[in-house]
């Protein structure tokens, strides 16, 4: 019987490792399959990080783009863009006197006794008849408490896992100032108020308060929106003309 042998097709591909020849297709296949599940896993993995992304925007959603710890009011913004830098002075001049005269600072001495400053326990009793609390003296130690351990155990704690504590920073003594500060701000402050008369109100609402100066124009009765911002500026304006008055009138005067 006659046997017939195929030649080889030198277009095989073969692999490298066994010598049998690839399947083209099946490979093909394959790699489409493990593309797929590749692509669903990075789908997932972008929709959880937009997720995740989009939870921490919504932590600041509220956020109104100002830092917690801007101290810059709408009156400083006013005079800064309108190049009205000198006012800047007389109106952190009038924030640095209500501070001082309300800082609420007090004389600190020996006013009290250390036994002024005792709790006295008092031996109380209750009268059933009228509800009443009695007091009936002092209580007194008739007898030493014992609490069940004559010295204090000992410490099992690392001696090589405990930290030095930090050694402590002494302050600077500033004696008084404080007080001294209230006592010499409190008359100033009281004599400015007195000058601003019907403008204190709407100023300190621009000065102290940092409320817009639009918001403070429509209270000052403005019909329209850029009425009530000239309002607020123009009572910003007379206020701290009134403050450097006032704060050049109380500078001392040299004998000529």
């Amino acid at each position: 019987m006659e046997q017939s042998v195929k030649a080889d097709n030198d277009n095989v591909v073969r692999s490298s490792t066994t010598g049998q020849p690839l399947n083209i297709a099946q490979m093909l296949r394959d790699g489409k399959a493990a593309a797929d599940i590749r692509k669903k896993e990075e789908a997932r993995a972008m929709k959880i990080q937009v997720a995740r992304i989009g939870k921490r925007a919504s932590r600041g959603a509220g956020w109104d783009g100002k830092a917690a710890n801007d101290n810059t009011t709408p009156a400083i913004k006013w005079l800064l863009a309108g190049q009205r830098k000198e006012m800047l002075e007389p109106l952190l001049a009038y924030v640095r006197l209500d501070r001082e005269a309300n800082s609420g600072a007090m004389l600190t001495g020996e006013a009290h006794t250390p036994a002024d400053m005792l709790q006295i326990d008092q031996v109380t009793w209750l009268d059933p008849a009228t509800g009443e609390l009695k007091y009936k003296g002092a209580r007194r130690l008739r007898g030493i408490e014992f609490t069940g351990r004559e010295h204090a155990g000992k410490s099992t704690a690392d001696p090589l896992q405990i930290k030095p504590m930090p050694a402590s920073v002494p302050k600077a003594w500033n004696g008084d100032r404080a007080v001294i500060d209230r006592i010499d701000a409190a008359p100033k402050l009281a004599k400015i108020r007195a000058a601003l008369g019907p403008l204190l109100v709407p100023f300190e609402r621009l000065v102290l308060e940092g409320k817009k100066l639009e918001q403070v124009g429509w209270n000052c009765f403005a019909t329209n929106e850029r009425a009530a911002m000239s309002i607020g500026g123009s009572i910003l304006m007379m206020g701290l003309g009134v403050v450097l008055h006032e704060l050049e009138a109380m500078k001392p005067r040299r004998a000529a």
